[in-house]
């Protein structure tokens, strides 16, 4: 189950980038570091995904505050270009 939810949270770009990272790390190329590594040990893929899907978490939880404090900020600008009717009765 817990392979699962890794490829559900995370989209598969960020899978392909997760393994060509390791295998540049490795000094290997891709379809090497595929055959030789990840063939001998199953559960390395799992590893690699682990790691990537936090920093996948993390640039998600930013993007999403980014998001919520430009709202903000157009609200804001609204409550201004509207000569801060709306502040008066707050």
């Amino acid at each position: 189950m817990g392979k699962q939810k890794t490829k559900d949270v995370m989209p598969v770009n960020w899978r392909i980038d997760a393994v060509c990272a390791a295998a540049q790390k490795a000094g290997k190329g891709y379809a090497k570091f595929v055959a030789e590594d990840l063939s001998a040990d199953p559960d390395l893929y799992q590893r690699i995904l682990d790691e990537f899907r936090e920093a996948f978490l993390l640039k998600r939880e930013w993007e999403a505050e980014r998001v919520r404090r430009a709202a903000k900020e157009r609200v804001k600008a609204k409550g201004k270009k509207r000569g801060s009717s709306t502040e008066t009765l707050l």
